[in-house]
This record gives C-alpha cells, structure tokens and sequence, in this order.
C-alpha cells in the first residue's frame, strides 16, 4: 500500500514537470523592451505631430467696438502658425460668416513661423451686425480660437413697440404701449400728442418700456382742446413748425426756436396770422 502511494505520487509529480508534445506552447503576449520602446516612439512621433499640425497662437484677437449706424467698421486679428498654411475663418454669436469682406495677408516671422493677420471690414454698420465676433482656424478635427469681441452700435435707439389706431368708445380709457432698445441705455422716450409732449424725460412714464394711460376728458375739458382746431387747420402743412394741444388744454407752438403756450384760442390764432402766416408774405413794396 506504501509503495503504491509513492508511485502515485511520483508519477503526479512527473506528469506535472514533462511537457506533453500534444500540446502547443501558448504565444507570449508579454511586451518585450524593444517592442515597447517601439510603441513608446510611435506615440512621441504622433505626438509631435499632432503638436506641428496645431502649433497655433493667436496673438491678437478681435477688440471691442462701439460705432455708429453706417459708419465703417474695421476689427483684425493676428495668428503665429509654425511654417502652416491656413485660412482665418471668422465667426460672429459662433456661427462662420460666409459672405464677410475678409482681407488676409501672411508675413513671415522667421524661418519657421508667419503671422497671419486677417481684417474683417464692414462698410455700413447696421443693427444686425451687434454681437460677439471671433476668429477660427480648422484643421481637421481640431479647432483654435481667438478671444471674442464685440461690435457695439451706439446714438440711435430703435423702436420695438410703437402705439397703432385705435377705435374706441367714448367714455372709455385705453392705454398705448411703446418700447425702445439702445444702446445707449436705459432709453427714456417722451410721449406726443399732436406734436406737443405730454411727459419729460423726469417722469417714471419715459423710460422704456412705457405705457400711457388715457382717460375720457370732461366735457369742458374736451370743449377746450377743440377750439384750437381752427389754428390746427392753419398749422396743418407747416413742416417748419411743431405744434398740438398738451395736457389738459393748452395749445403749444414752437417756430424759429422760439416756444409759445396758449390756453386762449384766439390769442394762438392771432399769433400764428401775425407772426407765422402773414409774416411770411411779400410786402407789397
């Protein structure tokens, strides 16, 4: 029995340690130094590639511009490209602006790199042209930008809202509803009525956006404001002469710079004859 046990044994222990020819030797997948070294040299070579291929910078973006309507505008920025040829592309709220008027130029810096300077020109500025500008350059799956600019319009704010007809029923109040966008802002508008301003730029009513509340005028009042319509008539194709009948009832002529307020029908009529009419015709000398 002993000795059967030890042939067991030894005959697991030689069955463990003699190779069996049937088998084949797996491969070794272990990385040997060269292959790594190898591998290690690929990747520092598509490295450095891809480093070459993107070796951009910009050294001026787009500044910032404030201008007027259909002034002129003018914004560059300038790229260092090592020994790369390339095209600027520039995007305006990040979206490319295809029929721009682009001016670009390419001025070596040394031996290995240029500068790109690329200029956008707009001819006419107008309000569409408002917004962030930046410069772009693509080169396959790459991107590089510059910092944004903004083009700013200034002086001249724009109506979003403006009163229409109405219709309405006596004895009723309406309200009418404007609003203006700058730049400049906050913007503050003044409300006319026939020409003659109802509020002042003091008023919570002026800044924008605006809403004047009207109400029915009492019959006395509204007898009032009618009466001046006989120097409204005389008034009404005079381009040179702002005129209307102001909050309640008093009648405002301004002419030649000069401003005249009048709650007296007769005394405006007698002004506008004497001094607007009349003084305009020809003597008969």
């Amino acid at each position: 029995m002993m000795k059967m046990m030890k042939m067991m044994r030894s005959e697991s222990t030689e069955s463990h340690t003699t190779p069996n020819p049937n088998l084949k030797p797996k491969p070794d997948r272990r990385m040997t130094g060269s292959k790594l070294f190898t591998v290690l040299l690929m990747l520092v070579f598509r490295v450095g590639s891809a480093e070459r291929v993107s070796g951009l910078s910009f050294v001026e973006s787009p500044g910032n511009v404030t201008s007027s309507l259909g002034k002129a505008v003018e914004v560059q920025c300038v790229l260092r490209a090592d020994g790369v040829d390339l095209d600027v592309v520039w995007l305006r709220e990040g979206q490319p602006l295809h029929f721009a008027e682009l001016n670009q130029m390419q001025v070596p810096e040394d031996e290995n790199s240029w500068l790109v300077i690329s200029k956008l020109k707009i001819e006419e500025l107008t309000l569409s042209d408002m917004g962030s500008y930046q410069c772009a350059v693509y080169s396959g799956s790459e991107v590089t930008l510059s910092t944004e600019g903004h083009i700013q319009v200034e002086g001249l704010p724009h109506f979003s809202v403006e009163p229409h007809h109405l219709s309405v029923v006596a004895n009723v109040g309406l309200s009418l509803h404007c609003e203006a966008h700058g730049p400049p802002e906050p913007v503050r508008v003044i409300w006319l009525q026939d020409g003659a301003p109802l509020n002042n730029l003091e008023d919570p009513i002026s800044l924008s956006p605006s809403t004047l509340h009207l109400s029915d005028y009492p019959p006395a009042v509204a007898r009032a404001r009618s009466a001046f319509n006989e120097v409204k008539q005389l008034l009404k194709d005079r381009s040179d002469v702002r005129y209307g009948v102001i909050h309640p009832a008093k009648f405002r002529i301004t002419y030649n710079g000069i401003r005249k307020d009048f709650l007296d029908p007769k005394q405006a009529l007698l002004y506008v004859q004497s001094n607007i009419v009349d003084g305009e015709r020809p003597s008969d000398d």
